[in-house]
């Protein structure tokens, strides 16, 4: 049996009984029409996007009919991009003020497992699918924040939006995976995506890659595609003068091998042999915790620095917002040299905050450092470019500066939050008038 058989009847037993439970719930709920009806959208994947949040529709006068949206997905005390989204979402008073908002924190022991098989995902998957029909009964739209990669990630995510959809809600299925552009040709999660395509009514891509791709998926996958930017509050991080002495660079992410810590590491080495003593001419502060990663990532980390001599290194561990806001706005160099990425909310707060970024060119990496004018890019694993990169900017401030402030207007002009919330109401509006749509139709 071929490799791509296994994987076809692996997703089918999966999907199967992601069936049977949504059938289930289903029957609960009186709500037996798991398919849904289809619409008038246009037949291709589309980007959301208003030029600013007040284009959106008028506040309704009447509160009843604002629509309700359950919010799902990992929060504080997570860190990590979709904690950080899902915070800022669930802050803004702009659309609080438009939306009856609730919220499902998925990890608010701040316990991250790896997507394995294991008894204790499966009870949780289990236990947050049962939870969402419950709260779901409530909304006219369950809004999914998930990192939605093959295996048990995937078939959570459908399980979660089969429980949704079951309730009677709308289902969206934001996927926030830096892993997606990998994962997309893989034929257990195009399976998957497809025949799930019934349990979600969007499905969001946070990078305009993986947006292609999926639209070279089945019609019922394309329909229901967009793509979506990230945005940050640029009004949340400052732009001070970077008059650090020695200057600061820095990391802030997942601590682990896929996020090029190991090509930063050697890129160090290169860079202190041009200056006396061996030693950077740089403080190197490195943000972020290893737990995603599973036992012992981040002291594998923090030991691979320490065997090569880089003992200067300061591994901060996790850091709570304003710590991050406050390390980014004194950060002279912002070193993101990762391999899988989507568009990492962590490259736009560093932007935001006026830093030179050094990055990869990955996924949506390039168009957000707009093609190398607001920001160096270099190919994944080249660690003499790396390198060169940061021996280029210690030596110049001035490049430093420029390339920083090109970075804020980078932000300002194309990766505006309130530009991202205002596309995201307007989705929001357009789901809950589908969904009236068919039930008048049922009615009828």
């Amino acid at each position: 049996m071929g490799s791509g058989q296994r994987d076809s009847e692996d997703g089918f037993r999966g999907l199967d009984a992601v069936i049977k439970i949504a059938q289930s719930l289903g029957r609960l709920s009186g709500n037996n029409d798991l398919m849904p009806q289809s619409t008038d959208r246009p037949s291709g994947a589309t980007t959301m996007r208003v030029t600013s949040a007040d284009d959106a529709r008028p506040l309704p006068r009447d509160s009843e009919a604002l629509p309700k949206v359950l919010v799902v997905g990992q929060g504080p005390p997570t860190t990590g991009g979709i904690p950080t989204y899902v915070t800022e979402l669930m802050a803004d008073p702009w659309l609080r003020s438009r939306v009856h908002m609730d919220y499902l924190n998925t990890h608010p022991r701040g316990v991250k497992r790896p997507g394995k098989l294991t008894l204790a995902n499966l009870l949780d998957a289990l236990t947050h699918a049962w939870t969402v029909f419950g709260r779901a009964t409530r909304a006219d739209i369950v809004h999914l924040n998930l990192a939605a990669t093959p295996g048990l990630p995937m078939l959570r995510a459908l399980l979660l939006c089969a429980a949704a959809k079951a309730a009677g809600a709308g289902v969206i299925l934001h996927a926030h995976s830096n892993q997606l552009e990998w994962c997309l040709p893989s034929l257990r999660f195009r399976f998957l995506i497809e025949l799930g395509s019934p349990f979600y009514d969007r499905l969001i891509a946070v990078s305009q890659v993986a947006t292609a791709q999926l639209g070279e998926f089945r019609p019922a996958v394309v329909r229901k595609t967009l793509h979506l930017k990230n945005g940050v509050d640029h009004t949340m991080f400052r732009s001070p003068p970077k008059d650090a002495d020695p200057p600061i660079l820095s990391f802030a992410g997942t601590i682990s091998e896929r996020k090029g810590l190991i090509d930063l590491r050697d890129a160090l080495l290169l860079v202190a042999r041009d200056y006396p003593g061996n030693a950077l001419p740089v403080r190197v502060l490195i943000a972020g915790d290893g737990r995603q990663e599973g036992p012992g990532a981040f002291e594998r980390m923090t030991r691979a620095y320490a065997e090569v001599g880089l003992d200067e290194v300061e591994f901060l561990g996790s850091l709570e917002r304003k710590e991050v806001i406050d390390l980014l706005a004194r950060t002279d160099i912002f070193c993101f040299p990762s391999y899988l990425e989507g568009a990492p909310l962590s490259v736009l707060e560093a932007m935001a905050s006026g830093t030179a970024v050094i990055s990869t060119k990955v996924a949506d990496i390039p168009s957000m450092l707009d093609h190398g004018r607001a920001g160096i890019l270099i190919e994944p694993g080249d660690v003499a470019a790396l390198a060169g990169s940061i021996k280029r900017l210690l030596d110049d401030p001035h490049e430093r500066a420029r390339m920083g402030n090109a970075a804020r207007r980078r932000i300002e002009d194309e990766y505006s939050q309130a530009v991202m919330i205002g596309s995201l109401y307007h989705l929001y509006l357009e789901i809950v008038e589908e969904r009236g749509n068919r039930q008048s139709a049922v009615a009828d």
